[in-house]
């Protein structure tokens, strides 16, 4: 079977070679093994290693040999006996494969991959410290729904920065959490780490637009649509196969979970009594407009004031921001009858705008009151409507 052999060449069993024509069992006599594997695409695994030290074990048919450090697989060995080399072997041996222990560093990044961030992986079997050991390593979450915050991320510049057992590579730009960790070394590949690492969440540092009191139904009055910006950090990168507005609907016909697409928005005022303006919204046509500090949504048909605004990225959430929007508190144009029976119901008409969609969790309020007497008696007494309704949206109670 395949021999298998720490990269560093020690802490293993020597390599045992049989064969024929080794010469005698004699110190004078000069044995040099090499051992290799061209077709590896890795081109320092495709070297040709020698072996620090060979000697024939037992004249003629057996050489032992201590391994070099190295990496790579199914490397196939040749020895030189008096200036003479053999054919290469069908047996070959292999490093083992790398292992990731843990990771440590800058576990949590931003965003931009422009911080020079490190992060050091820690292991065994990583190889010398030579530069044309080439290291790769990749990072990842298949759970998160987000296609880009998944990953993988190739990290640059990584290098064994101490002998086989560690590595420092620099993260690049990218959103998500819990991210874990696989080498390459000699075109082997490592399990991922048990250890992970996250780009730092969201941050909604402001709301601007024209639109911060925006319409209850913004297509009834033929308006343009509603802009919220939003400014913060950690957003994520602009490009649109990368961060955008998910298609909600899509999500769920694939099974996928709505709330980790990758530019996801909401706001809502929870506190407020009424059902519909007590609702999270959700904003859409969501886009990063300027990478990882700026996005534009659109809001969406509602009622309600001081809204608080969140945003999820990859798999992770912000605070709510600070800054709130509202909707368009409702205005009367006329009521019709204006007169009604002190007796019996009389059926209202209340025309005006921002009145909201026809909803039944649209909850509808509608006081009157007589002014002029100053709330004395029942001419002045305030009285609440019964069974009110939106029936024209935004227009007609």
């Amino acid at each position: 079977g395949d021999l298998l052999i720490p990269t560093d060449g020690s802490n293993t069993p020597t390599v045992t070679i049989i064969g024929t024509n080794f010469g005698p069992r004699d110190t004078s006599n000069t044995v040099v093994a090499v051992y290799q594997n061209p077709a590896h695409a890795s081109a320092y695994a495709a070297i040709e290693f020698t072996a620090p030290s060979c000697m024939v074990t037992v004249s003629d048919v057996e050489i032992v040999c201590s391994a070099a450090a190295g990496v790579g697989t199914n490397h196939r060995w040749s020895v030189r006996v008096g200036n003479q080399s053999s054919e290469r072997s069908n047996a070959t041996t292999s490093y083992l494969p790398p292992t990731i222990e843990s990771l440590s560093g800058n576990l949590t990044m931003s965003t931009t991959g422009m911080e020079n961030e490190t992060v050091t992986i820690s292991g065994a079997n990583f190889g010398p410290v030579v530069a044309a050991n080439a290291i790769e390593a990749v990072y990842g979450n298949a759970a998160l729904s987000s296609v880009y915050g998944r990953g993988d991320f190739t990290a640059i510049g990584c290098a064994v920065s101490v002998a086989h057992t560690e590595i420092v590579c620099t993260t690049v730009e990218g959103i998500g959490r819990d991210h874990r960790w696989s080498v390459t070394v000699g075109d082997q590949q490592s399990l991922w780490s048990i250890d992970t690492t996250s780009y730092t969440a969201p941050h909604i540092a402001s709301l601007s637009g024209d639109f911060l009191v925006h319409p209850t139904i913004p297509s009834v009055h033929d308006e343009s649509q509603p802009v919220i910006t939003l400014s913060g950090t950690n957003f994520g990168p602009i490009f649109a196969s990368a961060n955008h507005s998910t298609n909600l609907t899509a999500n769920a016909a694939a099974g996928l979970n709505a709330t980790n697409s990758s530019v996801h928005v909401v706001y809502q005022n929870a506190a407020l009594s009424s059902a519909l303006g007590a609702s999270e919204y959700t904003a859409f046509g969501c886009n990063v407009t300027t990478p990882h500090t700026e996005i534009e949504c659109f809001a969406v048909e509602g009622v309600g004031m001081d809204l608080r605004w969140s945003v999820l990225i990859g798999g992770q959430w912000s605070e709510a921001s600070n800054d709130t929007t509202s909707y368009e508190a409702p205005s009367i144009t006329g009521v019709d009858p204006a007169l009604h029976a002190t007796a019996n119901s009389t059926a209202v008409t209340i025309n005006g705008s921002s009145f909201g969609p026809s909803l039944s969790s649209n909850e509808i309020i509608a006081t009157y009151v007589n002014l002029d007497f100053g709330g004395k008696g029942l001419a002045g007494a305030v009285y609440t409507a019964k069974s009110c309704e939106v029936r024209v949206e935004d227009t007609t109670i």
